[in-house]
Parts: C-alpha cells; structure tokens; sequence
C-alpha cells in the first residue's frame, strides 16, 4: 500500500472489475478484452507520484531487494505484455488482469514471517 494513493487504488479496482464486465458482454462479438496492472515502472508518471527525481531514486533502491526480478519494469517490458495479449496466442484469455510487477507482490508475500 502506497500512502496517498486512495483514489488511484480505487480507480484501478474498478478498472478490473469493468474489465470482467466487458470481457463477458463482449466476448460473444469476438472482443478479447484484458487489463495489465503494473508495478513500478520507471516512466514520468512513477517520477511525479514519487515526489520527484530525487525521491524516486531513493523508492527505487527500497524496491529493487523485494522484487523478485532484481529491478523495477520497463515500458518494454509492459509493452510486450500487451503484444502477446493482442495476439491470436492470447485468444482464451480473457477477463483477466494481469499484474505485471516483476514479482514485488508475490516477493512481499513471501517474506512475510510465517507462524
């Protein structure tokens, strides 16, 4: 969780809801449609919600050990996954969201102390 990222969070939860909506309705026309769910991406955007250069570089460095990729994504890297969804490989998936974030969310979990 992110501190003052209410409203993107909540922004994005409907996105993924709308995208298992529409995916339903749509379907039947022959309309594949998915969702990609980002993590860090070093973009401007990423830069100006961190608070600037400076503060990105220093979330940067607190990210990188918890990703299970070693690094934080690329455009390239988002770009990809959005080739292969509109590919014909990519035709039974559909209503999905795909959380693209080099494994920071399953990294986080994993190093939770278990009981």
């Amino acid at each position: 969780m992110l501190s003052g990222h209410g409203l993107l969070g909540a922004a994005k939860a409907a996105l993924e809801n709308m995208t298992m909506y529409l995916a339903h309705e749509l379907g039947p026309h022959g309309i594949a449609v998915n969702g990609i769910n980002p993590g860090l991406i070093e973009t401007d955007s990423s830069k100006m919600y961190a608070g600037g250069d400076a503060a990105y570089a220093e979330y940067e460095r607190d990210v990188i050990p918890n990703t299970a990729a070693g690094r934080v994504g690329r455009p390239e890297d988002i770009a990809a996954v959005t080739a292969f969804l509109c590919s014909e490989d990519a035709d039974f998936i559909r209503g999905q969201t795909l959380l693209v974030d080099g494994g920071l969310l399953s990294s986080s979990i994993a190093s939770r102390p278990h009981d």
